[in-house]
């Protein structure tokens, strides 16, 4: 798989996950209090509302997620 020119996700203990993997490091357990998920959209923001609202659901649906913030950084 190439991954070049895609973003890498790091934290202070280094690189983790990419694009197009999850990490078992940074994964959501039942100890998990904090999490920050990236969506990335190489077409723009047009549209990310609907996936960021679907994002929030299934955090609350399958994770008990509470007080979703959600930014839309460009």
């Amino acid at each position: 798989m190439n991954l070049e020119g895609l973003p890498l996700f790091a934290d202070e203990v280094g690189p983790h996950g990419s694009a197009t993997s999850d990490s078992e490091r940074t994964m959501v357990t039942p100890q998990t209090t904090g999490i920050l998920a990236i969506i990335i959209s190489f077409a723009g923001p047009e549209g990310l509302d609907r996936w960021t609202r679907r994002m929030s659901d299934m955090l609350a649906e399958y994770a008990a997620a509470q007080n979703v913030e959600i930014r839309i950084v460009q």
